[in-house]
């Protein structure tokens, strides 16, 4: 069973600044559905210089399971369609020696291979059910210790009870917090239907 992986990278701004974030490598939308909406933002991986405050996304593999949908996908970055082949080998042999082991769990699902955040996106988007759609909440904070942790222990919760995913990131000095999650219950919640 896939769980989703979390491990810290060392990164580079191009202004020079060096800092460590801690990017995905593996996840399990089965068991944390806030990050679908993670990847059907754009946000996944998405990392921000605490010095200049520019925005990026990484771009590294990482592995996508939806056990609802029986989806298990390695997602790799457009730039590395070139290498598809080579890659799809090695995933089929990988495949190969699972099912020969004695491990192997009943119903493993077959990995398949697509390139780029977005495609990943729109495969995902084409299964959602009309009270999956996606939407989101977004607020700005005054600048401050107490109000920005207040605001994102309650943008937290919010994404906790919605099965949403809080993205956050600072302009001029001032937070910003975005709740992504499905549209139908971001909305209920904020208007106080819950």
């Amino acid at each position: 069973m896939t769980m989703t992986r979390r491990m810290i990278h060392d990164l580079g701004c191009t202004c020079g600044r060096h800092f460590r974030r801690v990017l995905y490598h593996a996840i399990d939308v089965t068991q944390q559905s806030g990050l679908r909406y993670a990847v059907l933002g754009g946000v996944l991986n998405s990392v921000q210089c605490p010095s200049c405050e520019r925005v990026a996304r990484v771009n590294l593999p990482f592995l996508y399971r939806d056990g609802a949908h029986g989806r298990l996908v390695y997602v790799y970055p457009e730039k590395a369609r070139e290498q598809a082949g080579e890659l799809r080998g090695q995933i089929v042999q990988l495949t190969q020696e699972l099912e020969e082991s004695a491990a192997v769990p009943e119903g493993l699902l077959r990995p398949t291979l697509i390139f780029g955040l977005e495609r990943l996106a729109d495969l995902i988007g084409e299964e959602l059910g009309d009270d999956e759609q996606p939407g989101s909440v977004a607020f700005d904070v005054r600048p401050g210790v107490n109000p920005e942790r207040a605001a994102r222990v309650l943008a937290g919760r919010v994404a906790l009870q919605a099965g949403g995913y809080v993205h956050s990131w600072r302009e001029g000095g001032r937070l910003h917090v975005q709740i992504l999650g499905p549209r139908a219950r971001l909305e209920a919640m904020t208007m106080g239907e819950t």
